[in-house]
C-alpha cells in the first residue's frame, strides 16, 4: 500500500538487549548508532528516527506511533529476542518494511564466501539446502544455517542486509521514500540486500563500500545516542578503523569487506573529547578488530596518553591490538598505554594443524619473543588468548598450547571455548560435517526476557565433541582452564611457575599432580570438582531442553543465576583468589611442585639441588599471595616487602635463568605496585550499591583488565608513593 509521500517517514532502529534480569548488554550499540547517524544525515527532516535498546520500549513506541520502516541489528546475543520482536512488529504494523542486518547474516549471501556473488536484479529459486531437517522452537524453524533459510522460514523479515549497513540502509530508505510501498522495496534488488518475493530470492548487486567513515557523523555528538546516554549507564565504544584482513573461520569480522575503512584522526579525537566532556562513564572501548594496523593509531594512542596524563580520562581502555602488526606501531602504542592495557598477542591456538584449518596466521615465534623482550624491557604486561574446541585441537594439543604460551614468558593466558557464531564459516553445515561437530546449548549470561507469558532467551552453541575431542575431554578442558585461569590468567602465580620452569617442573606437571592426588590437595579437589559438577548440567542437547529447565528454574527461584555458566568460573576464581583462600591455594601449588621435584631429585640423588629448589619455593609462597589482588580488596597502591633474591633483575632477564642465581647478600625492599589504582577505586565505589558479592565479582571480571589484577614488582627505592611495608 502506497503511503502519502509528503509526510515524514517514521524509521525505528533497534538492537535489542534482554532486560528480564537487568540490561544484558552494557555497551552502546555502535553499529546501530552509525547506521542511524548516517541515514539521519542523509535524509534529515524527511524521516523521523528513533533508536531502541529493549523490546518493551520498542513495542510501547509502536503503540504511540506506527513506523514505516523497522531495522533490527541481528546478533548472537539477541537472536530469538529479535525474531520475536519482528513478529510483534508485523502483527502491529502489517505494512511496515522490516529489515535485518548484523553479524548473524553472512556478508555475501551464501555459505562459503569467495566474493560478492550478486548480479543486479538476479532472481533465483529457493535452493535445496533450505529443506534440511530443522526443529520447531518458539514456533520458529531452527536451526538456520543460511540466509536463504532466514528469508524462507521467517516471513516477517522483508529484507536482509549483507555486511556494512549504512549504504544499503540508506538506499532502502531512499527507495521507500520514492515508492512508499514495502513490496516495491522488496522487489527493487537494492545493492547489498536480499529479499524474497513469490518464493524467489531477489539479490541486489554489490553495494558501494564506505571507505571514508567520516561521512558518518558521530552518533554521540550528533545526538543520535542522546536517549541512551540519558537513560542508561552504558560503556561507550568508538571505531577508528573498520574491517579485518584476516579470515578466521570461527569469526565473522574478516568475512566482510577486507579493505580497511577509516575515520580520520581529527574525527576520532573530537569524538573522544565529546565523550569525556559529556558522559560520566570514564572507561572507553575502541572497537577496531586490529588497533595499531594504521599509523594514525599510534597518533591516537599519543593523544590518549597525553589526555589521560592531563585529565585522567580515560580511566581505563579496552582494545584489540592488531595480531599481524605492523609491530613498530604496536610497540609504540603498548608503551604509551602500559598503565592501563596489556600488550595482547592473540594466538587462539599454537597447534599448526588447527591454525591451518581455521585459516589463521599468527605472528612467528621469533616475532613473539621479540615483542615479549621489548615488553619486559619497558615494563609492559603481555597477554594472549586460546580457544579450546577448535578443529584439529585435542586435549593434549590445547594443554601444550597453554604450556608454550607460558614458556614464552607471557604474563597472562586467557582461555575460552569455541562456540559457533551465525555468519561464520564454522557455523555452516559443510564445516559441521567436515569436522564431525557435536554441539550443546547453554544460556548466554542473563539474556532472558519474558514476553507474552514465555521466557525468550539466547544461547551459545558450544562444540562439545569433534574428530579430535570427546565430550569427556571437553569437560576435562573446562577443569584445566579453571586451574589455568586461577594460576595464570593474570600471572597470579608467575614467579612460582617461572621458578618451576627453570627447574624442569612445568605447570602441566603441577596440574597433573594436583588432580592425581586429591587427598593431598583437598582445596584443589574441592574447587575443581565443585566447578565441574556445577557446570555440567548447564549444557543441553537441544534448545527445547534448555528452555524447559530454564523456565522451571526461573518460576521457582526468580533468577537465572544457576544457568549463567560463565559466572561459575568467576565465582570460583573469586573464591580461590580471595583474602581467605589465596594462601591455601598457593601453598597447595607449592606442595605439588615440591612433590614432583622430590620424586625426580631422589632418583638423581641430588639433595642439595632439592633443598635449594624447595627453599626458594617457600620464599615465593610467602610473596605470591601479596602480589594477587583479591577482587573486593581495598588496596594501597604500593606495598613494600623484603626479599632475598633480586626479583626485578630476574624478571628483566625474562626469567631465563634460575632464581637461585640472583641471590642477594642481604634482603632488599621491593615495591608491589597496583598499575592502575584509579580503576580499582572506581570499581569499589561503583559496586557499593550492588546487592551481593556475586554481582560484584561478575562486574569485576567484566571491567578489570588482566594487567591490573595483580601487582607488578619494582625496586622500592625507585618507586614513588607512600608505601606500606609488610614482613614476609
Amino acid at each position: 500500500m502506497t503511503k502519502g509521500l509528503n509526510r515524514q517517514t517514521v524509521v525505528y532502529l533497534a538492537e535489542l538487549s534482554h532486560d528480564g534480569f537487568g540490561l544484558s548488554l552494557r555497551t552502546f550499540p555502535l553499529g546501530l548508532g552509525m547506521v542511524g547517524s548516517f541515514i539521519h544525515s542523509k535524509f534529515g527532516e524527511r524521516i523521523q528516527l528513533r533508536l531502541f535498546r529493549t523490546y518493551g520500549d520498542l513495542l510501547a513506541a509502536i503503540q504511540e506511533k506506527q513506523p514505516d520502516i523497522v531495522g533490527f541489528g541481528y546478533f548472537s546475543w539477541n537472536d530469538y529476542l529479535t525474531l520475536v520482536a519482528a513478529r510483534a512488529v508485523r502483527a502491529a504494523c502489517p505494512d511496515a518494511l522490516i529489515v535485518f542486518g548484523g553479524a548473524n547474516i553472512s556478508p555475501y549471501g551464501q555459505e562459503k564466501t569467495s566474493g560478492f556473488p550478486f548480479d543486479n536484479g538476479a532472481k533465483v529459486n529457493v535452493p535445496d539446502v533450505c529443506t534440511s531437517t530443522q526443529q520447531d522452537f518458539h514456533t520458529f524453524t531452527w536451526p538456520v544455517y543460511t540466509d536463504y533459510d532466514l528469508l524462507i522460514h521467517y516471513p516477517n523479515i522483508d529484507v536482509i542486509i549483507h555486511g556494512d549497513g549504512e549504504i544499503p540502509m540508506g538506499d532502502l530508505v531512499a527507495k521507500y521514500l520514492e515508492t512508499g510501498d514495502r513490496e516495491a522495496v522488496k522487489s527493487a534488488a537494492v545493492p547489498g540486500c536480499s529479499s524474497m518475493v513469490s518464493n524467489e530470492i531477489i539479490r541486489g548487486p554489490a553495494p558501494e563500500i564506505l571507505y571514508d567513515l567520516d561521512r558518518i557523523p558521530s552518533p554521540y555528538s550528533s545526538g543520535i545516542f542522546k536517549g541512551f546516554m540519558d537513560q542508561y549507564r552504558l560503556l561507550p565504544q568508538i571505531e577508528t578503523t573498520r574491517g579485518c584482513p584476516f579470515r578466521c573461520t570461527f569469526c565473522t569480522v574478516g568475512l566482510n569487506e577486507g579493505k580497511m575503512r577509516r575515520h580520520s584522526l581529527p574525527y576520532s579525537k573530537e569524538e573522544i573529547l565529546y565523550l569525556k566532556n559529556n558522559y560520566p562513564n570514564t572507561v572507553l572501548r575502541i572497537a577496531d578488530p586490529n588497533w595499531g594496523i594504521a599509523k594514525k593509531d599510534v597518533e591516537l594512542a599519543e593523544f590518549l596518553h597525553a589526555l589521560r596524563k592531563e585529565t585522567g580520562y580515560p580511566s581505563s581502555l579496552r582494545v584489540y591490538y592488531s595480531a599481524g602488526g605492523p609491530f613498530e606501531n604496536i610497540k609504540a602504542m603498548a608503551l604509551l598505554m602500559k598503565e592501563i592495557l596489556p600488550l595482547n598477542m592473540s594466538f587462539q591456538s599454537l597447534n599448526r594443524d588447527t591454525l591451518k584449518t581455521i585459516k589463521r596466521g599468527n605472528m612467528s615465534m621469533e616475532k613473539v619473543r621479540e615483542m615479549v623482550a621489548y615488553a619486559r624491557e619497558n615494563g609492559i604486561v603481555t597477554s594472549t588468548e586460546l580457544i579450546s574446541g577448535l578443529p584439529k585441537e585435542s586435549l593434549a594439543s590445547f594443554k601444550n598450547s597453554f604450556l608454550s604460551a607460558v614458556q614464552l614468558r607471557l604474563d597472562s593466558v586467557y582461555m575460552g571455548a569455541l562456540y559457533l557464531i551465525k555468519g561464520s564459516e564454522l557455523y555452516t553445515a559443510e564445516d559441521r560435517r567436515a569436522y564431525k561437530f557435536r554441539t550443546k546449548f547453554a544460556l548466554i549470561e542473563k539474556d532472558v526476557t519474558k514476553i507474552d507469558g514465555r521466557w525468550v532467551f539466547e544461547m551459545d552453541e558450544l562444540v562439545v565433541e569433534h574428530s579430535d575431542m570427546t565430550e569427556d575431554e571437553f569437560f576435562e578442558l573446562y577443569r584445566f582452564k579453571l586451574w589455568g585461569g586461577v594460576a595464570y590468567a593474570a600471572a597470579y602465580l608467575k614467579e612460582i611457575i617461572m621458578h618451576c620452569l627453570t627447574n624442569n617442573v612445568s605447570p602441566l606437571d603441577i596440574y597433573d599432580e594436583l588432580v592425581a592426588h586429591p587427598d593431598r590437595y583437598p582445596f584443589h579437589q574441592t574447587i575443581l570438582s565443585e566447578y565441574i559438577e556445577s557446570i555440567k548440567p548447564l549444557f543441553f542437547e537441544t534448545p527445547q531442553k534448555l528452555e524447559e529447565k530454564l523456565g522451571r528454574h526461573i518460576e521457582e527461584y526468580g533468577n537465572v543465576d544457576r544457568f549463567y555458566w560463565n559466572r561459575h568460573i568467576q565465582l570460583t576464581m573469586a573464591k580461590v583468589l580471595g583474602l581467605e583462600n589465596k594462601f591455601v591455594f598457593v601453598n597447595e601449588v607449592v606442595d605439588a611442585a615440591k612433590e614432583i621435584s622430590r620424586k625426580r631429585i631422589d632418583a638423581q640423588h641430588d639433595d642439595e639441588q632439592n633443598k635449594s629448589f624447595h627453599a626458594i619455593l617457600d620464599d615465593l609462597a610467602r610473596l605470591q599471595p601479596e602480589c594477587i589482588i583479591s577482587p573486593l580488596e581495598k588496596n594501597e597502591r604500593v606495598v613494600t616487602v623484603p626479599f632475598h633474591f633480586d626479583l626485578k633483575a630476574w624478571a628483566d632477564g625474562n626469567y631465563e635463568s634460575p632464581l637461585s642465581r640472583f641471590a642477594l647478600p642481604e634482603p632488599r625492599l621491593f615495591a608491589l605496585v597496583v598499575r592502575n589504582i584509579d580503576e580499582h577505586e572506581k570499581f569499589l565505589k561503583e559496586t557499593e550499591r550492588f546487592r551481593s558479592n556475586a554481582e560484584k565479582y561478575e562486574y569485576y571480571y567484566s571491567v578489570m583488565v588482566s594487567s591490573n589484577m595483580r601487582r607488578s614488582i619494582l625496586y622500592a627505592d625507585k618507586e614513588q608513593g607512600e608505601p606500606g611495608t609488610r614482613a614476609l
